[in-house]
This record gives C-alpha cells, sequence and structure tokens, in this order.
C-alpha cells in the first residue's frame, strides 16, 4: 500500500496489472528470472527472444512450422511470460537502459502484428470460411485487420488511462521525455541496436512534445485527492485491464489452443476483438467521463 495520508475511505492498492500478468506470467517470470539473473543473458537479449516466439507462433498458425494452432498458443504463453521477465531481469540488476524499455514496447508491436498476420494465413488455409460461412481473402484480411485496429484501439485506451491513473493517485509524476534529453543519449549510444531504438523514440518523443498542449500537463496531486482518486477509479481501472494488451493475447492464445476441439474458436476470438471488446471499450469511456465530470480533484487531468 502507498505510504499517503489517510482519509475517511479506505485505501486500495492500485490494479495497475491485468490479471493474466499478476497471477500467471509474473509469478513465473520471477522463476525464469532467478535462472537467467547469474547468466550473461541480457534483459535485450530476453525482448528479443519474445519476438522469436511471436514470429514462431505465426510461422506455426501459417502452417510452415507444422506443430499445429496449439503448439502457437505455447509460444504465445512463453512470449508472455518472458515479456515480464525482462523488464524483472534489468531491475535485478540493478535498473534497465532507456533503449531497453523501448525495445520492449517495440517487440509487443512487432508480436502483434505477426500474430494477426498468422491469423489471416490459418483462416486462409482453412478454405476461406468464417464461422461456416464462405469469404473471400479479402473478406478474412478485412477481419484480421479490424480485430488488430480493435486490439490496438482496447491497448491504447487501456495504456493511456493506466498512466492518467497513476498520475492522479500519486503512483506516477507527470513528467514526459524530452527531445533533447534523448537526443543527448543518443548522441552517446555505443551500439547499432542503441541507436536505432533511441532514434525511433527521439522522433516519436519530438512529435508528442510538439503536439502536447500546455493545458494537457497536470498539475500536482495533493496526498487526500491522490487517495480519493485511487478509490473513486479502483473498479474503473479494474475493469479496464479486461481489455488491456495481455488480455487480447492471453484471448488468441487461448483461441489456439481451442481449436483441437473446435475449429472455429479462431474465429470467435475475431469477432469477440472487434465487437464485444470495442462496445464494451465505449461502455468504459463513457463510465471514465461520467467519473471525471465529478470528480473536482482531476483538474487538467482530462
Amino acid at each position: 500500500m502507498d505510504a499517503i495520508a489517510t482519509t475517511s475511505r479506505p485505501s486500495r492498492k492500485p490494479p495497475l496489472d491485468e490479471l493474466p500478468d499478476a497471477y500467471v506470467h509474473r509469478p513465473l517470470a520471477k522463476g525464469v528470472v532467478g535462472i537467467l539473473r547469474h547468466t550473461p543473458i541480457t534483459p535485450n537479449q530476453v525482448s528479443w527472444l519474445t519476438i522469436v516466439f511471436g514470429v514462431s507462433a505465426c510461422l506455426t498458425l501459417a502452417g510452415v512450422i507444422p506443430y499445429g494452432a496449439p503448439f502457437a498458443a505455447a509460444c504465445i504463453f512463453a512470449q508472455m511470460v518472458l515479456d515480464c521477465a525482462d523488464g524483472q531481469l534489468a531491475r535485478a540488476r540493478g535498473g534497465g537502459s532507456r533503449a531497453g524499455r523501448i525495445l520492449d514496447g517495440v517487440a509487443d508491436y512487432i508480436n502483434a502484428v505477426a500474430l494477426h498476420v498468422g491469423l489471416y494465413l490459418y483462416l486462409v488455409q482453412r478454405g476461406g470460411t468464417v464461422l461456416g460461412f464462405e469469404a473471400e481473402r479479402w473478406t478474412v484480411a478485412g477481419l484480421v485487420i479490424a480485430a488488430g485496429v480493435g486490439m490496438a484501439l482496447n491497448a491504447v485506451a487501456y495504456d493511456g488511462l493506466k498512466g492518467r491513473f497513476k498520475r492522479i493517485t500519486g503512483a506516477a509524476k507527470d513528467e514526459t521525455d524530452k527531445p533533447e534529453d534523448i537526443a543527448r543519449e543518443l548522441a552517446a549510444a555505443t551500439s547499432i541496436e542503441e541507436r536505432v531504438l533511441l532514434w525511433l523514440y527521439w522522433q516519436y518523443c519530438r512529435v508528442q512534445s510538439s503536439a502536447r498542449r500546455p493545458s494537457q500537463r497536470m498539475a500536482p496531486v495533493s496526498e487526500e485527492a491522490a487517495a480519493l482518486n485511487r478509490e473513486k477509479y479502483h473498479w474503473n481501472m479494474w475493469l479496464w485491464s479486461l481489455i488491456g494488451p495481455t488480455m487480447h493475447f492471453t484471448g488468441i492464445a487461448a483461441a489456439a489452443l481451442l481449436t483441437v476441439w473446435n475449429p472455429e474458436s479462431i474465429e470467435w476470438y475475431l469477432f469477440a476483438a472487434i465487437v464485444p471488446a470495442n462496445i464494451f471499450m465505449l461502455v468504459m469511456l463513457a463510465w471514465t467521463r461520467a467519473l471525471d465530470r465529478d470528480s473536482p480533484s482531476m483538474g487538467s487531468a482530462q
């Protein structure tokens, strides 16, 4: 529990982890880190390994690796555990680098794209049918792209609101990386990997810096307001985590595994990612805005 001033309401620990990460992936990653901590393997190498597993899942779904969709599910599961392990390994060794954190994020994007390519190729190989209906390749491609866009929208909304939740509850400061700081690190980078990652992030920060208005910068949150916000937004943030990126990866892994019993399970995942997940997101956005309107302590947090 965060050490802050007590109020008349009980203070709960902020729900900052998605359920699969909190109860499955991070505990298993801790065991992986226990094995890797005293080896020469670096956190960045673990991040690259997550990409290897993500691409392997894609190739398995596409039929290039002939072990079937359940093997793809195992690869996705390994990818998610290692995605937690790279950061834990960095912290176990005294902290990671900015380039390592950027690589961790880039790996997630690469794996998301690779998995959706794999889903498309899997459905095409099944004969171009979706839930029993005949579908042309462009229709299948459209459904997979829509599911991928849905996943991206859910992830962006969740990550953005999680970051805001940290700030309004005092778990993190409202600080953004300045392009000039990234430029200095870029000039001091010694490896090609670091230079490429820092250059990409430098460009991203330049765009963010120019687009961010002064009104979007939050004023410091008092300890009392932080406690009230933590209580008020607790269940809101917990429910947002149900459509976070890890939940989508878990959904794809579960669908791939269930093809053993139901060949249409991947198609049902696509439907869930396109329709129910985005309806849920719209409902959550409406609820969050209602909470914001009723919260005088939010100020410039919108």
